[in-house]
């Protein structure tokens, strides 16, 4: 069965497959010392944030390690939007950004000190931050939000970005609806990506490390693999 998936599977793709082997190889030699280690993931709408945390969750479990995603379902205020369109649609932004990062807070507390390896956020409360500055919050709320996320010291804060051209045409060219939302358009994701070089000054505070990448152009596995071996190498160094 192996030499099926490498000859006829990766029939053109070999470095792909000694590539992917490579990493199944490192996960099995790592230890997480400092457990869970925390993963947050930011960035733009369909920059494929979801997606590499699919794949990166699945060849992690697969590999021996406990590992748990905190995604937007753990979150009461996000769940009762996104299952009601109208109240998405009339929400109050600011307050609603403004209830999230509360309710996240707590989901901090009860999830880090879980036993797994691993936890990884999708869209954390750095993730917040951006939403506080394209929905125009005052600096003094910005500021007393830093300092209580000063404690919720995230060890890989992931930011992925794709245009707002990309992100519109990855939401609408893989749908069946061409209804407008309220959050995903154009102007709101270039005031996002405006919203994260405003914000890296306290991404810096609340973050150990920061790894940057364009999605533009590369394809998911390739997106997923890259991140994977940079929590690896994380991990190893804090072994």
């Amino acid at each position: 069965m192996d030499n099926y998936i490498k000859e006829v599977i990766f029939e053109n793709k070999q470095e792909l497959y000694e590539d992917l082997a490579k990493l199944s190889e490192n996960i099995k030699k790592i230890t997480v010392k400092e457990k869970p280690f925390l993963i947050e993931f930011t960035g733009t709408g369909r920059s494929g944030k979801t997606t590499a945390i699919d794949l990166i969750q699945d060849v992690f479990i697969k590999n021996g390690l406990k590992v748990l995603v905190v995604d937007e379902e753990y979150v009461k205020v996000t769940k009762e939007i996104n299952h009601n369109r109208n109240k998405k649609m009339n929400v109050d932004s600011l307050q609603y950004t403004n209830n999230v990062i509360e309710e996240k807070l707590t989901i901090y507390e009860n999830t880090s000190i879980q036993d797994y390896d691993i936890i990884i956020y999708d869209r954390g409360i750095n993730d917040e931050f951006v939403w506080l500055d394209v929905f125009n919050a005052t600096q003094k709320d910005i500021e007393e939000y830093d300092k209580k996320l000063e404690k919720k010291y995230i060890d890989l804060l992931i930011i992925m970005t794709c245009s707002s051209d990309t992100s519109m045409k990855r939401k609408y060219l893989n749908s069946l609806s061409i209804m407008p939302t309220k959050w995903t358009n154009k102007e709101t994701m270039e005031n996002f990506l405006k919203g994260i070089e405003k914000s890296e000054k306290y991404f810096d505070n609340h973050c150990k490390n920061i790894y940057k990448i364009n999605t533009d152009e590369i394809d998911k596995v390739t997106i997923a693999l890259n991140i994977a071996n940079k929590i690896i190498e994380l991990i190893k160094k804090a072994e």
